[in-house]
């Protein structure tokens, strides 16, 4: 079902919702890096993937040339924001809520330029 849907239900007859769109939460245990602390099969998602390449000294695998744009926001802050609809259902009702850190925005060959030089610095994996 589409957001339209929910939308005109809850006009037209009442159905009470509330949407919440997770942009990309990261923080401890957020991912498995396949073989090392999770099953070697299933790919997990692009800072998992990027910490497994460089962690093996492999290069980082950049899909229609890392263009696309990922928007990070830290777990701790991503639940805070989840209890708040929980705990006010009444102001969540009826919303969509894209629960992301626009300051946090980066293409994903950015993400993989940054995490390289974080790599380089011998922090990650310590």
């Amino acid at each position: 079902m589409t957001l339209a849907f929910f939308a005109a239900e809850g006009a037209e007859n009442g159905l009470e919702f509330t949407i919440v769109r997770p942009f990309n939460w990261m923080g401890p245990r957020m991912d498995f890096i396949p073989g090392i602390d999770g099953p070697s099969e299933g790919v997990p998602r692009v800072l998992a993937c990027f910490s497994n390449n460089l962690l093996r000294r492999e290069p980082l695998k950049l899909v229609d040339g890392g263009e696309s744009q990922r928007t990070f926001v830290y777990i701790k802050d991503a639940i805070e924001a989840v209890l708040l609809m929980i705990e006010n259902p009444a102001r969540a009702n009826g919303h969509i809520f894209n629960v992301g850190n626009p300051n946090n925005e980066v293409t994903v060959r950015q993400l993989a330029e940054m995490m390289t030089k974080v790599s380089e610095k011998g922090i990650l994996g310590k």
